[in-house]
């Protein structure tokens, strides 16, 4: 750049000083100015070309640079794993977190008052929550939501069993319903050791059938 500068600056003063001198002069330094104009150019181009070179240059080492990158970095494996994670108080106010169980299986039972099905299996529910086994058992309802009673009714009304075995949780903003796509009663739902949801069924299932998917679960580790 400082060379393609001193060659205008130096134009420049030839021109200033063509109009200070006589015709012939002028003639001899127009043709000088011609030949310097041309050198210029010549100049020019050659610095362009070189500018163009060294720019193709540093395009392909960052070309090359990138390919060795992708080489180095091996592709990432997908995963069908679905991370998830809730925060429910239960009908005592204590506040149950999906990471709280982390280590172990967790089946969630969604359920509602309304429901009849969901009933008749309830005390069935709460002996078989009261047995000990190596993954966990909890239960949500949603006070308020698709039928549901209120937090007070549905507290008042789930007292009277005196059960107290079976955690059941409130999702006031029908969280689960959303998030699972939840249209009938009773489903299940089912999580492996790291939080993870691995699937979920509809209606009522034999809890032989539930034990059956935990324990699996619970092999695999």
């Amino acid at each position: 750049m400082k060379k393609i500068a001193l060659i205008v600056a130096a134009i420049m003063i030839v021109v200033v000083f063509a109009g200070c001198v006589p015709a012939a002069v002028t003639q001899d330094t127009a043709a000088d100015d011609t030949q310097q104009d041309t050198a210029a150019v010549d100049t020019q181009q050659d610095a362009a070309a070189v500018d163009t070179q060294q720019d193709t240059a540093a395009d392909d080492t960052q070309q090359d640079a990138a390919a060795d990158d992708t080489q180095e970095k091996p592709a990432e494996e997908e995963s069908d794993e679905i991370h998830y994670s809730f925060e429910f108080e239960d009908i005592n106010g204590k506040v149950h977190k999906l990471s709280d169980y982390e280590g172990k299986p967790v089946y969630l039972e969604i359920w509602g008052s309304w429901c009849g099905v969901c009933i008749d299996g309830l005390e069935e529910m709460e002996a078989w929550a009261g047995e000990p086994r190596d993954f966990v058992v909890l239960s949500v309802v949603f006070p308020g939501k698709s039928g549901e009673r209120s937090r007070e009714d549905f507290i008042e009304w789930y007292n009277e069993f005196e059960y107290e075995n079976l955690i059941v949780l409130l999702d006031m903003e029908g969280t689960i319903l959303s998030d699972f796509g939840v249209r009938a009663f009773p489903s299940q739902l089912y999580f492996d050791a790291q939080g993870n949801f691995v699937g979920g069924q509809i209606g009522q299932v034999p809890k032989e059938a539930i034990e059956a998917v935990m324990n699996g679960m619970v092999n695999e580790g």
